[in-house]
């Protein structure tokens, strides 16, 4: 069609184009504004093969298809978007703790600048706990949870507390409040808290002494005793 185009420009004859007849190529649809019967008189004729007329017609199928083309850029575009975006996610999903698989190893500075990490509390059952001040389970779990922190603790009970994306100054007001005395860690950016997949507070977490995840616990879990110490009492000897 271009070639078509510049020959309509030029006014050149078309005594060297085979016709468009014989060569079937109006026929297959191509060029469905333009009657091959007419192209190919037109030929035989001696005469430019497309009237001003004709141009203007090619000029408006040449807009559309070229509109078609956009269209079919953003189409694929969004399509490739939205694989890459389910892959993505489905790599995320994948790839969270689950039970009987190891813990993530992290880095947690807390309340009192002493830094914490996985690796260095082997051995230990750990109750990893994500919470914040909103969380209205959180202001009667927590000091059921410390009662038992402080029984254990010299059998090898751990509680990391994790606050998640709130400061230093709030987390410690509200534990000031609970008075409790386990370990609170901060997560100001929620950068752990996305690595384990929380998307509830509180989401709590049961480490054994060899790192691997026993129990995940999400929501109001502990409101009374008896959840925890059924926990509990896997590892230790309770009175």
């Amino acid at each position: 069609m271009v070639s078509l185009k510049l020959l309509y420009q030029f006014g050149s004859p078309v005594k060297s184009l085979p016709c468009l007849r014989r060569s079937g190529f109006a026929q297959a649809g191509n060029l469905p504004c333009l009657p091959a019967g007419r192209l190919c008189q037109r030929e035989e004729r001696g005469l430019p093969l497309l009237t001003k007329g004709d141009e203007e017609r090619l000029d408006w199928v040449f807009k559309v298809l070229k509109s078609y083309d956009v269209l079919k850029i953003l189409f694929i575009g969004l399509l490739l978007f939205l694989i890459v975006s389910a892959c993505k996610e489905k790599t995320e999903k994948s790839s969270l703790p689950k039970l009987g698989t190891p813990a993530f190893d992290f880095n947690f500075q807390d309340l009192n600048h002493q830094t914490w990490n996985l690796n260095n509390v082997r051995g230990k059952v750990v109750l990893l706990r994500f919470w914040a001040d909103w969380c209205p389970y959180c202001r009667y779990e927590m000091p059921i949870i410390d009662k038992y922190y402080r029984q254990l603790k010299k059998e090898g009970f751990l509680v990391l507390a994790v606050n998640v994306k709130q400061s230093a100054e709030v987390a410690l007001a509200f534990i000031a409040q609970l008075d409790v005395t386990f370990p609170v860690p901060l997560d100001p950016d929620g950068t752990i808290a996305k690595r384990y997949g929380v998307y509830a507070i509180p989401t709590n977490f049961l480490i054994d002494r060899e790192g691997i995840v026993r129990e995940i616990l999400i929501g109001e879990v502990f409101r009374e005793e008896k959840p925890l110490r059924d926990l509990l009492k896997n590892y230790f000897s309770l009175h």
